[in-house]
């Protein structure tokens, strides 16, 4: 009972449909370029924007975590109000957790400047260039990744409007962005910080392993042709001018209403599902029916509040699950309780989130920071099955709620502040937040995620939900069914077919190749059958549970 716990789901690379739409919220109507008058009836439909409303991907799926750089992003913005304050705008914000300046595309910190910003990682600041008035401009930002954040000689950034080079933009910027989540037009889901006016043709560019000199030919490339297709009628189409630059991802809001659909196929590599097997730290195993505990499932995880389970990188095809999606784990708790114990049960990169024990009294939470509460309470040593559903935060997701599941009892609306995907790119530490602190006494079993994207409705997660605590309770505790043998005997023209052990049913065939030409012979749910020889129709006899 030794050795790596195995990943038992198989792992296909998911299917990209949806998943990287922008999504409004709030009102995000389409305004047609050709009704506004500034020579870009090419672009076709622009989103405005009315500084409390936005549009967001709660989980990007582009196959990869981050682009380190060189990286460009372009868009085009048209802003409405007044100049020469602080309109503290946010264009587009990458990052986890409702994004996170990792990095963000900003106007009017400081005043009347365009910038790029990620916090501690730098921004362009006073380097910003000036931009205001209400006309509609094509913005192209370059980050050649030649320096780390705030060093000096400072990193090579620059950023074109309408084709005119405004070098040294950066401040000493420089942040991979960060491919988990998006908010395109404002800072957080609050929203904070919103912008108002018009965006659109908004790219990302992964320049990965081009020389300064290709970056600088692609970047100039981009900064003159675009703003040039969009200006002259006819000829190639924005769009084919765009994809012709191979960008990562794509939007050009040309859709009547409703989510952006990211343009550019996506093709995301296979999984590898040795990634997701866990590795022991001195945690180990037991048997549950050399513990006696009732369950017939196989070994479970022993853990002494030292050790535990870990993988560095979980690989499962995509970054991380917004919302729904639900957590199941079977647990038995050990070891002295009268105190506050502060025990991690499961981790997912750095809380991202944690579920975590007895941080409130014998409770089970949700950990991210933001939290669960009234959660179960465990305060006894037997073994117990909990399934936790987040069904979103009311932004993302489809109901501001979340239930946890203990022993089949349901504690509703659950969610309190917690609100966030569920990450599944970074670490997994089952049995300790990280080695050698917040440790578990006790023991782990049956670890499984959902994800429940597929399903668009509260009614239909509820009942999902009661199902699996349901099937997985009873199956729990049922023995396995045991294997029937088929045997025969001749007399005469009569085979007889026995067996011993009951639920089976005896089929037939001509060909046994055939998967789908097995019928059940009549009269063959219980034993003995007798056939007379030779049989019509069959060749071949199997038992089918």
């Amino acid at each position: 009972m030794t050795g790596l716990a195995t990943q038992l789901m198989p792992i296909a690379a998911s299917p990209i449909s949806t998943q990287n739409d922008l999504v409004p919220f709030g009102l995000v109507p389409r305004v047609r370029h050709a009704d506004l008058g500034q020579g870009l009836d090419k672009l076709g439909n622009a989103i405005y924007l009315d500084g409390f409303s936005y549009m967001s991907v709660a989980s990007l799926q582009l196959g990869k975590p981050s682009v380190d750089g060189p990286w460009i992003v372009e868009f085009w913005m048209q802003m409405d109000g007044e100049f020469g304050f602080a309109r503290n705008q946010y264009m587009a914000n990458f990052g986890p957790a409702g994004a996170d300046n990792s990095p963000a595309f900003i106007h009017g910190y400081n005043v009347d400047r365009l910038e790029v910003f990620a916090g501690a990682s730098g921004r362009s600041g006073a380097q910003g260039p000036m931009l205001a008035g209400n006309d509609w401009h094509h913005i192209v930002w370059v980050n050649y990744n030649t320096a780390p954040a705030n060093a000096s000689p400072a990193n090579r950034v620059e950023v074109f409007i309408d084709g005119t080079l405004y070098p040294d933009a950066g401040g000493g910027f420089n942040r991979a962005i960060s491919l988990t989540r998006l908010l395109f037009g404002a800072a957080t889901v609050a929203p904070v910080n919103a912008f108002t006016g018009s965006l659109d043709e908004f790219a990302l560019y992964d320049l990965t392993g081009l020389s300064v000199e290709e970056v600088e030919t692609k970047a100039t490339r981009i900064a003159s042709n675009h703003s040039s297709v969009a200006r002259t009628a006819g000829g190639q189409t924005y769009a084919a001018t765009v994809l012709a630059e191979e960008p990562l991802f794509y939007y050009n809001f040309d859709e009547a209403d409703g989510n952006a659909r990211q343009l550019v196929p996506v093709t995301v590599p296979p999984p590898d599902p040795a990634k997701n097997h866990l590795a022991a730290s001195t945690a180990g195993r037991v048997q549950h029916s050399a513990i006696q505990s009732g369950l017939f499932l196989g070994n479970a995880a022993d853990f002494d509040g030292k050790g535990y389970f870990s993988t560095p990188q979980l690989e499962v095809g995509r970054p991380q699950l917004a919302a729904p999606w639900a957590v199941e784990f079977w647990l038995q708790v050990q070891g002295v309780n009268e105190t506050e114990r502060q025990n991690y049960l499961l981790n997912f990169g750095n809380n991202a989130p944690a579920f975590i024990y007895d941080y409130k009294p014998d409770e089970l939470e949700i950990f991210a920071g933001v939290r669960t509460d009234l959660g179960p309470v465990i305060s006894d040593a037997t073994w117990h099955h909990v399934l936790w559903v987040f069904y979103g935060d009311g932004l993302v997701g489809v109901a501001d709620r979340a239930d946890a599941y203990l022993d089949g009892v349901a504690f509703p609306y659950v969610r309190n502040t917690f609100s966030n995907p569920l990450n599944l790119s970074s670490t997994l530490l089952v049995g300790s937040a990280i080695p050698g602190y917040n440790g578990f006494q006790g023991r782990i079993d049956e670890v499984a995620v959902y994800d429940l994207s597929a399903l668009s409705s509260e009614a239909a997660i509820e009942a999902r939900a009661t199902q699996l605590v349901a099937s997985h309770r009873a199956a729990a505790t049922q023995p396995p069914p045991q294997p029937a043998e088929l045997s025969y005997q001749r007399t005469g023209t009569t085979l007889t077919l026995t067996w011993s052990v009951t639920g089976y049913t005896l089929q037939q065939a001509t060909d046994v190749a055939n998967p789908a030409g097995w019928t059940d012979v009549p009269g063959g749910t219980a034993s003995p059958v007798n056939i007379t020889l030779p049989p019509t129709g069959a060749a071949y006899f199997r038992l089918r549970r």
